[in-house]
């Protein structure tokens, strides 16, 4: 049986959920009398530079700089089945893909300015990938699990060290030079949400500017739709409920992969920092490669994110 080499497993950059450590968009001065939601810190909120606001009109999610001290834990994962036919001439050959990863991390900010995070902790608790065609399967853990290190912005560059002293190797600065290619720029979930008052059942407009700044070129992400749905919740555990889809139609040596993905996530309404996100979807993959051979393929992938926050 021929071995399937076609990647399906896309690892989806997911800027939307991806972080809080790039610049707030450009605050809009409240009106004469009223108190502007930039300056103001709930108390409830550890960890929070100014805070959210809400009015009778709608709510406003504000994206705030995490203060030195504050941190986030992040778990993250991804899963991917795909059932394969493939036929070539008189031969038909089936297999089942399956594609995994789990990413859990701990991030404590220690510099930043009004620009951003400028240095911070992090403790990759695991990064583990795992794959599985037919019999055969993989596990791969990253050179970053187990391990912390210090990452900071210096002179527009952004520099690595480990916490224990010890030098990083090559491999660890590839995979995190990976890891953190987006610290220090301005963060993805500012560019979705606007700055003024969400009302419910409010669709975010998207532009094709607005995916390839979040997403890049060539990712095969062909969509994105946001709409706010409602908050719930007080203080620091009120959060703003969205409907999240994101299509991927994506053709590679003949073969195309499309992947409609529907979900949720929450938003803190007070600093914008995401909670929770699931997003999950079909998957079709048709089509003949460079050798004659004809391709089809369906199954599902399942994209989830969890970060709770507190301060040191």
């Amino acid at each position: 049986m021929p071995i399937f080499e076609k990647k399906t497993g896309l690892v989806l950059l997911l800027a939307v959920y991806a972080g809080c450590g790039g610049p707030p968009e450009p605050v809009v001065p409240a009106p004469p009398g009223t108190d502007d939601p930039a300056t103001s810190t709930p108390a409830s909120v550890p960890g929070a530079s100014g805070g959210g606001s809400a009015d009778a009109e709608g709510v406003t999610f504000k994206l705030q700089v995490p203060k030195p001290g504050a941190t986030r834990t992040d778990h993250q994962s991804m899963s991917l089945e795909v059932h394969i036919v493939a036929t070539r001439g008189e031969q038909t050959d089936r297999v089942t893909s399956t594609e995994g990863n789990v990413e859990r991390k701990h991030v404590v900010s220690l510099a930043s300015n009004a620009e951003g995070i400028t240095k911070k902790k992090v403790t990759y608790v695991e990064m583990t990938k795992k794959k599985a065609q037919g019999p055969q399967s993989m596990t791969k853990k990253s050179p970053l699990t187990g391990k912390t290190y210090i990452i900071e912005l210096k002179a527009g560059k952004t520099a690595f060290a480990r916490e224990d002293g010890t030098k990083v190797s090559e491999v660890e600065l590839e995979a995190l030079r990976e890891e953190n290619k987006d610290f220090g720029k301005n963060n993805q979930l500012s560019k979705l949400l606007p700055n003024r008052p969400l009302l419910p059942g409010e669709v975010i407009p998207i532009t094709p500017e607005d995916m390839r700044g979040i997403f890049g070129p060539g990712d095969g992400m062909t969509s994105v739709t946001l709409q706010f749905i409602d908050v719930e919740g007080t203080g620091a555990d009120r959060v703003g409920k969205f409907k999240l889809g994101m299509t991927v139609d994506s053709v590679d040596n003949g073969l195309r992969t499309l992947i409609p993905l529907e979900g949720h996530i929450t938003i803190r309404a007070d600093t914008a920092w995401p909670v929770k996100m699931l997003l999950e979807g079909p998957v079709t993959i048709e089509g003949t490669d460079p050798e004659g051979t004809v391709f089809a393929g369906n199954g599902k992938m399942t994209i989830r994110g969890e970060s709770t926050y507190g301060q040191e």
